[in-house]
């Protein structure tokens, strides 16, 4: 009768330990994959920034182009008229301060 209590301790440890290891393997798989998922999401954030702020620079450049080269860029007529065709609420929504 020992002999079968020993045999079944040992065949429940035997299970458990498997069981614990399963679970582990399990959980650092799906750890892994939401990092996986996070950095991806970071990295799209993160581009659409880049992209964002190359778009404003390059609005920069262009309006310092603008009044380089215009020769009546000062008035207010002619920069306002400048800005509204550079389409600010289409192509550059959530930019304020220019042209206002």
């Amino acid at each position: 009768m020992k002999s079968l209590s020993r045999l079944s301790l040992a065949v429940a440890t035997i299970l458990l330990l498997v069981g614990t290891g399963l679970t582990w393997t399990i959980y650092r798989t799906e750890v892994a994959a939401q990092q996986a998922e996070f950095d991806v999401l970071a990295q799209r954030a993160a581009r659409r920034i880049e992209i964002r702020i190359e778009q404003h620079l390059a609005l920069l450049t262009a309006t310092r182009a603008f009044f380089e080269v215009h020769p009546r860029s000062g008035e207010r007529e002619v920069f306002a008229a400048f800005v509204s065709k550079l389409d600010l609420d289409g192509q550059y929504s959530g930019l304020q301060g220019i042209g206002c």
